[in-house]
């Protein structure tokens, strides 16, 4: 249950995926947001492999080439 004033569209709208993509870098599958001409940052990890949220290069705020 969720007891809440605020509307339900607002609550459960969905995330708009404006400007993001999904690609393999390394072998571990990323949400990449683009920021500029084949660069972009990483919004989260997809992978279900345990050591790709440990390792720095795939770490959320990581800017990277598209």
């Amino acid at each position: 249950m969720l007891y809440t004033v605020m509307p339900l569209d607002v609550i459960f709208q969905e995330e708009e995926e404006g400007g993001y993509r999904e690609l393999e870098l390394g072998g571990v599958q990323l949400q990449v947001e683009e920021t500029s001409p084949g660069w972009g940052t990483i919004a989260r990890v997809i992978s279900t492999d345990p050591r790709a949220f440990l390792d720095p290069r795939f770490q959320p705020g990581v800017r990277v080439q598209i």
